[in-house]
């Protein structure tokens, strides 16, 4: 799949120049997007993601096919169907990610089993008992003065 990567990247850099975006910084400054995220792109080193494609085809009024040329002839038929594959699976993640989770109400020691399933009561306790103890550092760092803060004796 790093061909791939390279030939799609190459192929940004040619319609780039041929747009008369000289540099790198040129054309992630009319994109709105890092440098870098441009330079990974050219290079193959980063897929394309579909932000990325939303904004080359609207910058260079093209549609999404026309960042993809050659691709099928170069790598087989299949090429383009994985490419296409990889950019739905990205954005799956990405609607997975925004998406609301509801997490049942678990003690903090029944959380800490849940997420780490190899600790024992006796161990799920005493990392509940660090935590707590570092929250309640933290907090009388930040509010010395106020009531959030236990005095120790």
């Amino acid at each position: 799949m790093d061909i791939l990567k390279q030939i799609v990247g190459g192929h940004i850099r040619e319609i780039r120049k041929r747009a008369g975006y000289r540099t790198i910084d040129d054309l992630a400054e009319a994109l709105g997007v890092h440098p870098n995220s441009v330079g990974e792109l050219e290079r193959g080193a980063s897929w394309i993601s579909p932000d990325m494609l939303a904004r080359l085809t609207k910058l260079f009024n093209r549609p999404p096919a026309a960042f993809f040329p050659g691709v099928d002839a170069r790598l087989g038929g299949t090429a383009m169907e994985a490419l296409l594959e990889k950019l739905d699976e990205q954005q799956r993640l990405i609607r997975t990610l925004q998406a609301p989770v509801e997490i049942p109400h678990l003690s903090a020691r029944e959380g800490l089993r849940a997420l780490f399933p190899a600790l024992d009561d006796e161990q799920a306790g005493l990392l509940v008992d660090e935590i707590e103890a570092t929250i309640e550092r933290q907090n009388e760092l930040a509010h010395p003065k106020s009531g959030l803060a236990r005095k120790r004796k």
